[in-house]
């Protein structure tokens, strides 16, 4: 009897990176406190949550930018969060409209009627079978959009 035959490593060698889109619609209201909780606890469970690809992908590596994206994105809650608010603080002003003050103290009150946030990037997957292990990173930006409808009585026009 021979010693067992050594194990071969299957790996992809760098791989191209993956464009995705990730997409939550919110039809309830929300305001940017609920909206950094729903980022902090990320998961695909989410209702309403879309993920698309610009390009054919493996199940393989689908499940695995799954995986990457659920890891990662729930620490960008409190980024996100704030460009979200920062954002539309800004573009109420240049609307020529002002918020309550009571709301531009406490931006993570102002509560939005729906909303939709998308998340475009590229992510890297390594794989490797001989474990099994995977590696992964994104890569490029992430770029945010947020649509909404502020509620009734949140903001004036500016005199």
């Amino acid at each position: 009897m021979g010693d067992p035959p050594t194990p071969t490593t299957l790996r992809m060698r760098d791989p191209d990176p993956i464009p995705f889109t990730l997409r939550t619609d919110f039809s309830q209201p929300l305001t940017f406190m609920q909206l950094q909780q729903a980022i902090n606890q990320f998961n695909f469970q989410l209702p309403q949550t879309t993920l698309s690809f610009a390009q054919p992908v493996s199940r393989l590596q689908a499940n695995g930018m799954i995986k990457l994206i659920e890891l990662n994105l729930p620490y960008q809650g409190d980024a996100i969060a704030d460009v979200v608010a920062r954002s539309s603080i800004a573009w109420v002003h240049d609307k020529g409209l002002q918020l309550k003050p009571e709301i531009e103290t406490n931006i993570h009150l102002l509560e939005f009627t729906w909303g939709q946030l998308s998340v475009y990037g590229t992510g890297r997957l390594t794989f490797q079978s001989a474990g099994p292990s995977l590696t992964g990173s994104f890569e490029g930006g992430l770029q945010i959009r947020w649509q909404g409808r502020v509620k009734q009585g949140q903001v004036k026009r500016r005199q």
